[in-house]
């Protein structure tokens, strides 16, 4: 979230091969606390990692994309930015902020042929999700609200990234894409 990062980080990608055709936008970071408990420094740790961050980075690698014939824009949002869940407030709100942001870039870059999508995890086991797993009843609670019954892996929202970094989502624009196990349509 430092201001040259996304800058040095889409030079290095060019330098090392020559252009960017693909962003992934996938940092992320959260604090779980009561929404009464969060400060100003919270608020500004959050959105700069997962909103200013996403931005900036997008913008930089636009540029070099628009010279380049264009390139695909994979942003990482979440369910829950469509979801209220206690004790991460400031997360939610934040990728609220990357659906509104993958909607804007894409009706703006599409005329430099720049596709932008974003995927949408459901609750998957991870190191920053694992708090949440820890907790017996918060997991039993998520994974009832799952059709599948089951929670996500990192593979299958790797292989939806790939789907849409691929020529088979040329017509794909401006779309957040769930997986989540059927969580958004249950």
């Amino acid at each position: 979230s430092q201001e040259d990062t996304p800058a040095r980080l889409i030079g290095e990608t060019i330098s090392r091969f020559g252009k960017i055709d693909i962003l992934v936008n996938n940092a992320g970071s959260n604090i779980r606390k009561p929404v009464l408990d969060f400060s100003p420094k919270d608020f500004d740790t959050i959105t700069d990692i997962q909103l200013k961050s996403a931005f900036f980075t997008a913008q930089c690698a636009a540029r070099e994309m628009a010279k380049t014939g264009g390139g695909r824009i994979i942003n990482l949002a979440s369910l829950t930015s469509k979801i209220g869940v206690s004790g991460i407030a400031l997360y939610g709100a934040a990728k609220g902020g990357i659906f509104a942001l993958t909607k804007a870039l894409a009706v703006e870059l599409a005329d430099a042929n720049i596709n932008v999508n974003a995927v949408a995890p459901g609750y998957v086991r991870t190191a920053m999700t694992e708090p949440a797993f820890s907790d017996e009843t918060r997991s039993q609670w998520m994974l009832s609200r799952i059709p599948v019954n089951r929670f996500g892996t990192p593979e299958e929202i790797g292989n939806t990234v790939l789907f849409l970094a691929s020529p088979a989502s040329n017509y794909i624009t401006g779309e957040v894409i769930y997986v989540d196990g059927g969580w958004m349509a249950a």
